[in-house]
């Protein structure tokens, strides 16, 4: 997170080449996304959001897919063995119990923190996933987001 006394910025990957930037200015947020050297943005007026932020969880995050696909290797891998064998039975059930155990593993993974922020229309306007490695600055870009989201429509204070 880069920070100046007028503007904060949140990064965050969506896959390895694919990222998004969310720039907090005195007035505006500045939405950028894409990849290397394509980048589009966008700019959100502060009075244009929504005071309302949503948070949820996510359970399904790239963890849960990569056990789920793990899962059916290990499944197909148990169908191609299988046979009227001890050897082949073993095998079988090794690669039953190995698929079963990564199904239940992506279920089991932890629920990933998500805060959506929407215009004052009800739109998608973006939002920030609490990654591990970004927590910090998650809790720092909403935090000043809502204060100044509430001094825009408080009103200057004397």
């Amino acid at each position: 997170m880069v920070t100046s006394s007028t503007e904060i910025t949140f990064r965050q990957l969506q896959s390895r080449l694919v990222y998004d930037a969310l720039v907090l200015r005195s007035d505006r947020v500045v939405i950028r996304s894409g990849a290397a050297n394509i980048v589009d943005e966008r700019h959100v007026r502060l009075e244009d959001i929504s005071p309302e932020i949503e948070f949820d969880e996510r359970r399904f995050s790239a963890t849960f897919w990569f056990s789920q696909a793990l899962a059916l290797l290990f499944a197909a891998a148990a169908w191609k063995v299988s046979g009227p064998g001890d050897w082949d039975f073993m095998l079988s059930a090794l690669f039953a119990s190995l698929a079963f155990g990564a199904v239940i593993g992506g279920f089991a993974s932890r629920r990933l923190p998500v805060a959506t922020v929407r215009s004052r229309d009800g739109e998608l306007l973006f939002q920030l996933f609490r990654e591990q490695s970004v927590a910090a600055d998650y809790e720092v870009f909403l935090l000043e987001l809502r204060r100044r989201i509430d001094a825009r429509s408080n009103g200057p204070h004397p």
